[in-house]
């Protein structure tokens, strides 16, 4: 009898042992790491400039997977949004599994409002664009633990230079295009969904420190070529057309900026030449 009693105390405790144990998998699975990511706009000079000084809000996004895994997530496992002034705008930390995949998304932008994001696209709250930045990377905690996301342009530039004096009776310059994107697509790394039209007004202008005076306006792009046409116009106080021209078939493309120049008001027609800048080198303070 003593003999049968050992032997049903040791299948219980055997069993006990069973039910209470973790593989070494499960283990390695759940551990965890903390992972520290910094953003800073991509620079074409020896000057570090930070990334408050480029865009007012960042929104970063970490999902599960590869990329390819990633855009088909519906929920991601870590966002945020930021806003310049914020405590350490332009950094944060996160915790994850130190074994998983994760691919982050990243737009810093001078919206109204955050962007969202579904399938890895992105939407914005305004057509208006002004700069743009963009980062995405895949990784695995276990291996990386600091993430430094160097973020290029999501914008190509439109720019034309007066180079003679603006008349005392044009009281608005506006730049007018169509067909532009509103939306970047971070599995084409391209700015899709054409809207119907984009125009951008002033009705205050100044010289910069060299005595130039220009109008900006920025379309989000790719790294290949789109053309696109932009009209300038001059407006009178009483909103009638004093002078406008037409520019067809204008190569937009991330990070270039096409500059004409010309007398606009005193040329008739006008007439202007273009350059293209393929290492626009400085963030430039434009406002609409």
């Amino acid at each position: 009898m003593k003999k049968y009693f050992a032997l049903a105390v040791a299948a219980t405790m055997l069993t006990a042992c069973t039910n209470e144990y973790t593989s070494y998998t499960d283990v390695v699975e759940n551990e965890k790491a903390k992972v520290m990511i910094s953003f800073a706009p991509e620079v074409m000079t020896r000057a570090t400039v930070p990334v408050s000084d480029v865009v007012n809000r960042l929104d970063v996004w970490l999902y599960e997977g590869d990329a390819t895994a990633a855009v088909g997530q519906t929920e991601a496992v870590s966002e945020s949004h930021q806003v310049k002034g914020d405590d350490g705008f332009g950094s944060l930390s996160v915790t994850l599994d130190k074994n998983r995949t994760y691919t982050l998304y990243a737009v810093g932008h001078k919206e109204s409002a955050a962007t969202s994001i579904s399938g890895g696209v992105v939407s914005f709250p305004d057509t208006k664009k002004l700069q743009t930045l963009y980062y995405t990377t895949t990784f695995t905690p276990s291996t990386t633990t600091t993430l430094a996301c160097v973020m290029k342009r999501a914008v190509g530039a439109f720019r034309i230079v007066f180079n003679d004096e603006v008349p005392e009776d044009v009281k608005k310059i506006s730049i007018s295009t169509t067909q532009t994107p509103t939306q970047w697509s971070f599995p084409l790394l391209a700015g899709i969904t054409p809207s119907d039209s984009y125009t951008v007004e002033w009705t205050k202008w100044s010289k910069d420190k060299d005595g130039i005076l220009y109008f900006t306006v920025y379309v989000l792009g790719s790294d290949t070529e789109k053309h696109h046409d932009f009209v300038v116009s001059a407006y009178g106080e009483d909103g009638s057309v004093l002078k406008t021209h037409a520019f067809t078939s204008v190569p937009i493309r991330n990070n270039y900026m096409i500059t004409y120049r010309g007398s606009f008001f005193l040329d008739t027609p006008f007439s202007s030449t273009f350059t293209v800048d393929e290492e626009w080198k400085t963030y430039d303070d434009v406002e609409y």
